[in-house]
Formats: C-alpha cells, sequence, structure tokens
C-alpha cells in the first residue's frame, strides 16, 4: 500500500528494495531447480549414449554392419515365383482352374453362366435378389451357424450378380481351402431359400438398395442405355438390378426354378489362385461332385 501511494509514504524507496530482493531470491531459486533437472537429464542422456554405444558400435574385429558377412552368401533379388494355370474337368463336366502364386492367402470363387439376360420378363430384378440372399441359410446350416464357420476360419466371402454371371467368391489362408469350398458349394447349390428369409431381405433390399439404385445417376444412365441399344424384348435390355416396382414380384419358388434351370455344372466354373491344384480339384469334387451335368432345359 505504501508502494502505491509515493507522495504519502517516505519510506517507498525502502519498500521497493525489500521487494526487488524478494524477487530476485524467487529467480535464484528457480534457476537451482532447473538447473538440477538440466543435470540430471544430461546425465541420463550421456548414460544412454554410453550403452548404445556399447551395444551396437563396431567393436575391434567385428564385421561393420554395412558390409557383408564373412561367408554369408549374397542376398539375390529373386521374383515370386507364379506356377502355370492348370485346368481339370470333373466327371460331371464342371471345370476347375487354378494357378500357384505362392501367397498365403487363396482366393476361390464359383462363375455361374446365369445373370439378368437369363431372367425371365416375370423375375425382373430376380438375380440381385439371389446376390443379397447368398452366404445365407443353407440345407444344413442355419444364417447363424454358417456366418459364424466363416468367421471362426478367418474367411472374407462375397456375391456379386451381372448381366452375364453370378459370382461367388471368398479368400482365407491356405490351410482352410477345404472349408472356404464347402461354404461357397453350400451357398451355391444348396440355398435354403425360406420364405421368411427372402421376404426379410425383400424388406432390406427395397428399404437400403433401391432407393440408393434408383438415385443413382451413373447406374440410371448404364441402364437406359442398354435398354435403347438392346430394346426391351431382348435379354441384355434387362436391368440387371432390381427396382421398388419388380422386388415384390419374385417369391421363393422362382428362386428355386432360377437355380434350377442355371445352377449346373456345364454353366459353371470354378477358379482359384494360390492354391494346390489337386487339393482343390479334391474339395470341389467332394462339394460340386453330385451337381448336375447339365441345366433343365439346356
Amino acid at each position: 500500500r505504501a508502494c502505491v501511494h509515493v507522495p504519502r509514504c517516505p519510506q517507498w524507496l525502502c519498500c521497493c528494495l525489500i521487494r526487488g530482493l524478494q524477487i530476485v531470491r524467487m529467480l535464484a531459486s528457480t534457476a537451482r531447480r532447473v538447473g538440477a533437472v538440466g543435470a540430471k537429464n544430461i546425465r541420463a542422456t550421456a548414460s544412454e549414449r554410453s550403452f548404445f554405444t556399447g551395444v551396437f558400435a563396431d567393436h575391434p574385429g567385428q564385421n561393420p554392419l554395412t558390409e557383408e558377412f564373412p561367408g554369408v552368401p549374397a542376398v539375390q533379388p529373386t521374383a515370386r515365383a507364379t506356377g502355370d494355370l492348370k485346368v481339370s474337368t470333373l466327371a460331371n463336366g464342371l471345370r476347375v482352374a487354378s494357378q500357384e502364386t505362392a501367397s498365403p492367402v487363396a482366393s476361390v470363387g464359383v462363375y455361374v453362366d446365369a445373370g439378368s439376360r437369363t431372367e425371365q420378363r416375370s423375375e425382373a430384378g430376380l438375380s440381385y435378389l439371389l446376390q443379397r440372399l447368398a452366404f445365407k441359410s443353407t440345407q444344413t446350416r442355419s444364417s447363424l451357424r454358417l456366418t459364424r464357420d466363416i468367421e471362426d476360419a478367418g474367411l472374407h466371402v462375397s456375391a456379386l450378380s451381372s448381366r452375364d454371371s453370378l459370382v461367388y467368391s471368398g479368400e482365407g489362408a491356405r490351410s482352410h481351402v477345404g472349408d472356404l469350398v464347402s461354404i461357397l458349394g453350400e451357398s451355391v447349390m444348396e440355398p435354403l431359400l425360406a420364405d421368411w428369409e427372402v421376404a426379410m431381405w425383400q424388406g432390406i433390399t427395397g428399404a437400403y438398395d433401391t432407393p440408393v439404385i434408383e438415385g443413382d445417376a451413373n447406374i440410371a444412365l448404364s441402364e437406359a442405355t442398354h435398354a435403347a441399344a438392346y430394346q426391351d424384348d431382348t435379354p441384355l435390355g434387362h436391368s440387371s438390378y432390381v427396382s421398388s416396382a419388380t422386388l415384390g414380384n419374385v417369391s421363393s419358388n422362382d428362386l428355386r426354378a432360377f437355380i434350377t434351370r442355371n445352377f449346373a455344372a456345364n454353366k459353371m466354373v470354378v477358379s482359384a489362385a494360390g492354391v494346390s491344384h489337386d487339393e482343390l480339384v479334391s474339395s470341389v469334387e467332394q462339394v460340386f461332385g453330385s451337381a448336375p451335368a447339365t441345366a433343365e432345359g439346356s
């Protein structure tokens, strides 16, 4: 207070000196603490430097790490060996093709010569709905069981429909090729297609897929181009997608009839990469060996 009112306090000079001494002592104490911490860090850094120098430094008689070790052959970069394409045909006519890539990951796909171009006019959108129903309930496994088995084996599966084909594919470790072929075979040849499951996925498709498809300008342009080029009375003029107008027209019986007409050995190919061809053929024969040689009506 005396320092603030200088004219009324003749001792203001003494107050200022005392306050200045307090500030100097505080700064000196802070400097000592900072100096002690810095010295400690310097000692620690020196100790660490000494440790790493002792471990990694080149000792007398030791070969420098920048040079080849004596007596060890020099490393020669080589390209990964890729095997030849091998094709086999099962007794029912199913073709199996594979190529060894020496990869730890194997990829397997089942290609069916059936898509929107093989749909009848009343079945518009059927192949797209089959894509959505892939890897669901089968004749031997529920949808939940199939999903758990896929996850337990560490597999990744997918399905794709187009105008020309339906593709069921998956990939996983080489040691699980048999599991992957089994799951693909069940999904292709033995889907359950229960009425409740078909209705459920029709609802999901109508709620999520259809608005996106009908609102996508690129899809609309592609579909309009095909319709104009091939006309509606030819198979290639059919849309490869499902629409809100046709989604409810397809029943589980229609799906089964489509599979019966198209899913046969003479219209399918199993292709794989990163697998042993003999192992693949053995697994495919166990799963697809009972498939009909030809489709009904073909």
